[in-house]
Formats: structure tokens, C-alpha cells, sequence
């Protein structure tokens, strides 16, 4: 089953959804904000979207589609491979080192919220 569908270009929606928000970073996961943001439709990964670069961490099961993804879809974004999953967040962290992160707290678990709040030092802006 292919998770590619026809091209949408989404190019400028990250950029639009960041002028909006209060930090200067979002962090979503997999899911409609990301395939809205990205066209990536897969079921598991991350986005770091930040006016400076963007980046995606996944296992290497999407890598392809998503690479195809996001040049059908007009987005710049690095590729990050995450080998290890009880390591994601903290690898999240590295690459948003300095930026303040905001993260739709309506499509996270508690979980999830403490964990990156564990990773980054401080919680994200909701």
C-alpha cells in the first residue's frame, strides 16, 4: 500500500502557521496537521517546523515516501532517522536547541507531553 497521493503543494503553509504562533517553532505529530503542513500522510513521525529549517524524524520505513512526499509537495524539510525510539525526543531537543516550541496540546497525550517536557527542559507552549 502506498501512503503517496496526488500532489498537493503545500508549499508556504508551514511558514503561514508559524508567522501565528507565539513561540518560533512548532512541534505536531504524525497526523491531519502534519499531512496538511507536509502531504507526508504516514502514521508515524514528527514535525519540527522552524522559519530557519524544518525537520522530520522518522524510522527508516517512511524515509523514502516521505522524501518523495515533500518534493511532490513543495517542502523544504531534513529527513532525521530515529533508530532508536526512546531516544526520539531528546534527539528532537538537539535539533530545536534554542528555539521555543509551541505543540498542539489537543492532539498530544499526557505521555507525550511529559516526555518532551522531560527532553527539552521546560514545557512547550500549548
Amino acid at each position: 500500500m502506498s501512503l503517496a497521493f496526488a500532489p498537493i503543494d503545500c508549499g508556504g503553509r508551514i511558514e503561514s502557521v508559524l508567522g501565528s504562533l507565539s513561540g518560533d517553532a512548532l512541534l505536531i505529530a504524525a497526523g491531519p496537521q502534519m499531512r496538511w503542513l507536509t502531504g507526508f500522510a504516514g502514521s508515524a513521525g514528527w514535525l519540527l517546523a522552524h522559519k530557519e529549517t524544518n525537520y522530520m524524524f522518522m524510522d527508516s520505513r517512511y524515509t523514502e515516501i516521505a522524501n518523495e512526499t515533500l518534493v511532490r509537495a513543495n517542502v523544504k524539510a531534513e529527513i532525521v532517522h530515529v533508530v532508536d525510539h526512546s531516544k526520539l525526543f531528546d534527539e528532537i531537543a538537539r535539533c530545536a536547541k534554542g528555539f521555543q516550541i509551541t505543540m498542539d496540546s489537543s492532539a498530544t497525550s499526557v505521555a507525550t507531553f511529559k516526555a518532551v517536557t522531560a527532553a527539552f527542559g521546560s514545557e512547550p507552549t500549548a
